[in-house]
């Protein structure tokens, strides 16, 4: 789902409560939750380089995919920066959701109907 229809979702009284970002019970917005960064030019996955540990993702991901032969070739499917979303054409996706209700899967549902 990309970002700004999970904005509008989460916007709804029924999308706050019955639509939820990654299945998480506490209902919290899809900004900062569960985002796939996904760069519309090269059609890669874009990472944070380092996560709020400061450890360094993109080393530990290059270790893990010599260390696991299922992950082979894995690496070239992702890109690292510092901040994802500053990235040059990329876009935000939610890509799970549980939704609880069918008047919540009537708002998602409704947001792929033709507008007009």
């Amino acid at each position: 789902m990309p970002l700004d229809i999970a904005r509008k979702l989460y916007a709804d009284p029924i999308g706050v409560t019955d639509i939820r970002v990654g299945g998480d019970c506490g209902c919290p917005a899809p900004e900062g939750h569960c985002i796939t960064w996904i760069n519309s030019v090269t059609l890669k996955q874009v990472h944070r380089r380092f996560d709020d540990k400061g450890e360094n993702q993109e080393e530990a991901w290059a270790i893990a995919c010599k260390k696991y032969d299922f992950l082979a070739g894995e690496g070239a499917k992702h890109e690292w920066a510092e901040d994802p979303s500053a990235v040059p054409g990329v876009q935000g996706f939610i890509m799970d959701y549980h939704v609880d209700t069918g008047e919540g899967l009537r708002l998602l549902a409704d947001q792929f109907q033709p507008q007009g």
